[in-house]
């Protein structure tokens, strides 16, 4: 049964509101004066009328969506991990000490290890490969298994899949190596 509680004058006054779902309204500021609310469903999303101030630390035990952007541990919720941006570390089980910034940064993660990918689809569709730093739109995009490489640059080292060792710096270096190991780019 909903239940309804009241305190306060008219135009100072504090409504708590509860449904038979669950959902909880706060509503403040009565009589025609500007009205603050803050409602949480039942599923546990809060939203405000006005904005919401945090004074405080905001704690979260899941991945939060702020402004449409992902931010958190991605999936496998590994505590050393860092995920920021749309489908960022999204299929990580069991890899650790990653950071992906970007959307689709580090996407097909599984089990990779030590990895920092920093732009739009960074290092996408690794999903062993450890110790790789990219950096740049695309940079790594197509590194599966590949170790121990740097890509720095749009498009650097995009169509890398295996191999290792190799370090590219600019526009599209070493664009088109996929399995070769130990080359070094720059232009």
């Amino acid at each position: 049964m909903p239940s309804i509680i009241t305190a306060g004058d008219a135009s100072n006054g504090l409504v708590v509101a509860s449904g038979n779902d669950g959902a909880v309204v706060i509503q403040s500021g009565l009589a025609g004066a500007k009205v603050d609310a803050l409602s949480i469903a039942a599923g546990g999303a809060v939203s405000t009328t006005n904005g919401l101030a945090v004074t405080g630390a905001v704690t979260s035990t899941t991945d939060a969506t702020l402004s449409g952007v992902r931010v958190g541990k991605g999936a496998g919720a590994i505590s050393s991990n860092t995920a920021l941006g749309a489908g960022a570390l999204n299929a990580n089980t069991t890899g650790a000490n990653n950071t992906a910034s970007g959307v689709e940064a580090l996407q097909s993660n599984t089990t990779g290890s030590n990895n920092t990918a920093s732009g739009f689809e960074a290092l996408r569709n690794n999903t062993t490969g450890v110790s790789n730093t990219a950096s740049g739109f695309e940079a790594l995009y197509s590194n599966t298994t590949g170790s121990n490489n740097t890509a720095s640059g749009h498009s650097a080292l995009l169509f890398n899949t295996t191999g290792s060792n190799n370090t590219a710096i600019g526009l599209d270096a070493l664009l088109n190596n996929t399995t070769g190991s130990y080359n070094t780019a720059s232009g």
